[in-house]
């Protein structure tokens, strides 16, 4: 069972905000037109549907940038579920379960709408039709939409009937028999090209048996030759021995002949390096006093090189204290300037300070005038302003007060003008005595600025004072430090001559010192050529014996080798290798093609199988081609029955309400093939277009009842302005009938005029106040059920 529980407006058309609740039964929104009876069905319509008749931005409060509806329901789960659609600028769509259940987006909530309204639909745009055409029509739409043309009614009635689903069946059957129809096509050529492919298979297994027999005799002709082989190859093997040891005997002679030879060389140039080191050892005892004599002053020159070194050290401290000295006697010098400085300095003040005390007086007579000259400015200011209204005013009236005559003074403008003279001619006289002030202060200069700096200078006096008496004492000092230096460098005075006395010695004993030198080292090296020597004869000795035992072996080889015959035999053995790798050859090129006679026969046996795969297949699609087939002509001749049985139901539900509306069962409805409305009086026939207005309304209405009761499984009805067009005996027994009503779980009555209200306990009125549409409920009567 569904039903609404109630409905939340915020900023939507003309409601502020308010809300909605509604209970099972019969419920009554009352109200004047334009009251906002109808916004409260499109909201629903909005949020349950989708279905809105205008633009979106549109249904948002004026003035609001955006607005929100809240519909609270009780599912076909009996589940409770909120459901909530903002409009405007901040646009969203959700539903919230009572289970937990959260969705939000058009598709999602779409989708769950379908399910727990109970309407049996599959999509939220079949959900907006059904609301559209049954179960919330809107005013103005639910006699209209009969009154539109065949072609216009059967594009709103269609759908509602699902009679596109068969025409959708029917058609997408025909491109499911195309694709059949196309596979069994592709199915027949690839069993045509299976065949081609296996046409081979008896001349292959011909090939492969007569390649078999070749193969294996050619592999017996290759043992043969292989036995032939084997037996010269034996034969090569003794000859290519006996050629290897010659080859090796006679490598291994020239590399003994070749280090015997090097072995002499080596001598000779061991003797020849003997005899050098003997001569050095000569010139070494020649050499030995003077090389001696040298080391010595050496040493002597080293002693003195350590006293030169002392000595400049010394003569660096005295150029330092030199210096020292020199800057010390600057800085005395700016001390005693300074110090006369500040001296005059103390005579000057006391013939500034009579200056400044005048100074000060000429700044204080400076400050008066202008004080002076700018009160004389501001009162000319003044006059001038008072002035001013004279130019307009007649007689001796007075220019502040209007309307006044001036008693006291006869003539203001004259007095005005004295007044004005007197105050320039003040300010002329304040000028000439500013300037003359200005001139003896120019005159006198800053007087006070030079005591200032003078009297600052002054306060450095004393530290000047103790610096020069600190530096006076230090430089005494320093020149203490330059005599005792001056005296120690005089005891380095003859260093120079003893420098040139052991260089003059040193030079004349070099040569006699660098060719000791030079032949030291070949010198120590007798002991050690001679012991090279006696080796290298002995290994020469050795080497000789083993060129003689070489050369006679390589003889005994010669004698036993035959090379005629050596060559006869490997030109045997390589006729024999070319026969057997062209056997080879031959038995591979052979097995090779068995090898692809047989991936061709799996091929062809796999092409076998694929083939009687497919004929299987092929059987099946032709079956299930015919099925298809089949099932596109009950299809097509089943849908047009179904729609003339849901339409004759329809109307005869239909006749039944309509009776009972009009108060007379004389009359039947018929709903037609192309949905127009018949109504038949006593075997009379009329089209809808030419009933009155009120029968139109009930006429309307009796389908709209019946194709909500029959199409869907719905607890709940809306109705908007059921009873327009109705005269007041037809309003009161439409009236009477929905009280009848037993189908629906809730039924919702929008309306202007009060004929449900006295039947009715839920009645919910709906005014505007100052443009807004307020909610507010009042009890008729006991509750109506409809059950």
């Amino acid at each position: 069972m569904m039903i609404i529980k109630k409905v939340a407006l915020k900023n939507i058309k003309s409601y502020g905000e308010d809300v909605i609740e509604f209970q099972e039964g019969i419920t009554s929104i009352h109200g004047l037109n334009g009251a906002g009876k109808s916004t409260v069905l499109e909201s629903i319509g909005y949020a349950l549907f989708d279905s809105l008749p205008y633009n979106q931005s549109e249904f948002v409060r004026k003035g609001e940038k955006s607005g929100e509806i809240v519909v609270t329901i009780v599912g076909m789960d009996d589940l409770e579920y909120t459901i909530t659609r903002k409009c405007g600028s901040s646009q969203s769509y959700t539903i919230r379960g009572g289970n937990g259940i959260q969705m939000e987006g058009k598709e999602y909530v779409g989708t769950m709408l379908c399910d727990i309204l109970g309407y049996r639909v599959p999509d939220i745009g079949q959900l907006r039709s059904l609301f559209e055409n049954a179960v919330g029509v809107l005013q103005g739409t639910f006699v209209s939409e009969f009154l539109e043309s065949a072609s216009k009614r059967k594009s709103i009635f269609d759908p509602l009937l699902r009679i596109d689903e068969y025409n959708t069946a029917h058609k997408n059957l025909l491109q499911l028999k195309n694709y059949v129809k196309g596979s069994i096509d592709e199915m027949e050529k690839k069993i045509s090209y299976l065949e081609g492919k296996c046409e081979p298979r008896e001349s292959l297994i011909l090939e492969k048996e007569g390649l078999t027999g070749h193969v294996s005799l050619l592999k017996k002709e290759r043992l043969d030759k292989n036995e032939q082989i084997q037996l010269a190859l034996k034969e090569k093997e003794r000859y290519d021995a006996i050629e290897s040891a010659l080859r090796d005997l006679e490598s291994k002679r020239k590399v003994t002949f070749t280090d015997a030879q090097n072995k002499r060389a080596y001598i000779e140039r061991i003797k020849a390096e003997l005899k050098k080191s003997e001569e050095a050892m000569g010139k070494l005892k020649q050499n030995e006093a003077a090389y001696r004599l040298y080391s010595s002053k050496m040493a002597e020159k080293e002693a003195l090189e350590k006293q030169r070194l002392e000595r400049d050290s010394i003569i660096t401290k005295i150029n330092f204290v030199k210096n020292s000295i020199a800057e010390m006697k600057g800085r005395l010098g700016e001390c005693e300037r300074s110090i006369k400085e500040m001296d005059q300095f103390e005579a000057e003040i006391k013939t500034l300070e009579p200056l400044v005390v005048e100074q000060e007086k000429l700044d204080t007579e400076m400050e008066r005038f202008m004080s002076e000259i700018s009160s004389r400015t501001h009162e000319l200011g003044q006059l001038k302003e008072r002035m001013s209204p004279l130019k307009t005013v007649k007689g001796n009236m007075c220019p502040v007060l209007s309307g006044v005559e001036c008693k006291s003074v006869t003539d203001l403008k004259s007095y005005y003008e004295a007044e004005l003279s007197r105050l320039m001619a003040l300010k002329s006289g304040l000028e000439a005595g500013k300037k003359e002030i200005a001139d003896k202060q120019k005159a006198l200069g800053n007087p006070k600025l030079s005591l200032n700096v003078k009297k600052e200078s002054l306060k450095k006096k004393a530290q000047v004072t103790s610096d020069h008496d600190r530096l006076k004492a230090l430089m005494t000092e320093k020149q203490g430090e330059q005599v005792k230096l001056v005296s120690e460098l005089s005891t380095f005075s003859s260093l120079e001559n003893q420098f040139k006395t052991i260089n003059e010695e040193l030079t004349r004993l070099k040569p006699a010192y660098d060719e000791y030198q030079q032949n030291i080292r070949i010198a120590g090296q007798v002991a050690e050529r001679q012991k090279e020597l006696d080796i290298a004869s002995a290994a020469l000795e050795k080497k000789d014996a083993e060129l003689k035992g070489l050369e006679r072996e390589l003889e005994e080889k010669k004698a036993v080798y035959v090379a005629d015959a050596h060559v006869a035999v490997k030109s045997s053995c390589e006729k024999l290798r070319t026969g057997l790798a062209s056997l080879g050859a031959r038995i591979d090129a052979e097995e090779s093609r068995i090898k692809a006679i047989d991936k061709n026969l799996e091929d062809i046996e796999e092409s076998l199988k694929q083939m009687a795969s497919l004929k299987e297949k092929r059987t099946a699609e032709i079956d299930y081609l015919a099925f298809i087939e089949r099932a596109r002509d009950v299809i097509r001749m089943a849908g047009p029955e179904v729609i003339r049985v849901y339409i004759d139901l329809i109307s005869r539900e239909a006749t039944g309400m309509y009776c009972e509306i009009a108060g007379d069962h004389r009359f039947e409805i018929r709903w037609t093939a192309d949905y127009d409305i018949i109504l038949i009086e006593d075997g009379r026939e009329r089209t809808f277009r030419q009933l009155s207005g009120g029968e139109q309304m009930s006429a309307a209405l009796a389908v709209r009842l019946a194709v909500l009761k029959i199409l869907t499984s719905s607890d709940i009805v809306f109705l908007d302005e059921p009873t327009q067009n109705l005269d007041e005996s037809r309003r009161e027994r439409l009236a009477q009938e929905i009280m009848r009503i037993k189908d629906f779980k809730q039924m919702i009555i929008i309306s202007h005029d009060d004929t449900f209200n006295a039947s009715l306990e839920n009645v919910i009125e709906i005014e505007k106040l100052n443009g807004e549409s307020k909610v507010r409920r009042r009890n008729a009567r006991p509750q109506a059920t409809l059950s």
